[in-house]
């Protein structure tokens, strides 16, 4: 998997966007909770994690004039802005 962004909220664990294959992957927090996203509209995607009580979320990311995300905002957590500075990593 091939990391393509960290995005932080201060109130809660940063999210990593990876690329995994042709599909697109978020892990949460330092114990890596792994969900996928699935592209829904223009800049929206549903992110579903595993377990019959985890309901399926819109996330809306806003892109920049770089082609990259600025932020995304979880319907449930907020907004959550990217860490410049961080390296795409393999």
């Amino acid at each position: 998997m091939r990391r393509i962004v960290i995005l932080d909220n201060l109130d809660l664990a940063p999210y990593e966007i990876l690329l995994d294959g042709d599909s697109l992957k978020v892990e949460c927090g330092p114990a890596k909770y792994t969900g996928t996203l699935t592209h829904w509209n223009n800049g929206a995607f549903v992110i579903k994690f595993p377990g019959a009580t985890e309901a399926p979320t819109i996330t809306t990311f806003e892109i920049g004039e770089d082609g990259t995300a600025n932020n995304f905002t979880h319907e449930d957590f907020g907004v959550f802005t990217r860490v410049r500075g961080e390296e795409q990593g393999e």
